[in-house]
């Protein structure tokens, strides 16, 4: 599994919730998704309207959740990653699934990768 460097997004159209296992349905809206990645916020999509059309989208968080991909379903196989902008169905297990609701997005935020390194003394400083 590669580090993630950007935000994944996942679009919700459809959820099913069973316990701890969830069934999403949806649109892969940013960055490769793969099994055992964790989805921890889930967000409300606001669209800005500006007097020339549609401006870019806002994220607001709408709660905390704890899912693990289980698997990935696209056209009724089992895949190992699912790239931008394709539709598929997520298994997931976890907490926070009964919060899911269509139109809603699953995201996997974005890892704090900065700090900087010495090479003279082999230390890391943050």
């Amino acid at each position: 599994m590669s580090i993630i460097d950007h935000e994944i997004r996942f679009a919700v159209l459809n959820v099913t919730c069973f316990g701890e296992k969830v069934t999403v349905e949806g649109r892969n809206c940013g960055g490769t998704i793969f099994p055992g990645q964790r989805f921890t916020v889930l967000s409300e999509s606001i669209v800005t309207v500006t007097p020339e059309g549609y401006g870019p989208a806002s994220l607001k968080p709408v709660g905390a959740v704890d899912l693990r991909i289980e698997s990935i379903w696209f056209f009724g196989r089992f895949f190992c990653e699912l790239s931008p902008a394709y539709k598929a169905r997520l298994e997931l297990v976890g907490t926070g699934g009964e919060l899911i609701k269509p139109h809603l997005m699953l995201s996997i935020p974005k890892l704090d990768v900065s700090g900087s390194s010495d090479a003279e003394t082999g230390t890391r400083s943050e």
